[in-house]
């Protein structure tokens, strides 16, 4: 799936979109297809303020 580099530059950058993802460095188009909807959603939620 995604390495620790990975997650931690979609946290820091906050990111909201598909596009945004597959700007990360080594996050190809298979990796958003397949999975960047479900961690979108996952970090949106984490994001969230309480």
């Amino acid at each position: 799936m995604f390495t620790n580099e990975h997650l931690a530059s979609m946290v820091r950058g906050k990111l909201k979109t598909l596009d945004a993802l597959g700007r990360i460095e080594g996050v190809g188009p298979g990796r958003v297809d397949r999975y960047g909807a479900r961690f979108l959603a996952l970090l949106e939620q984490a994001l969230a303020p309480a």
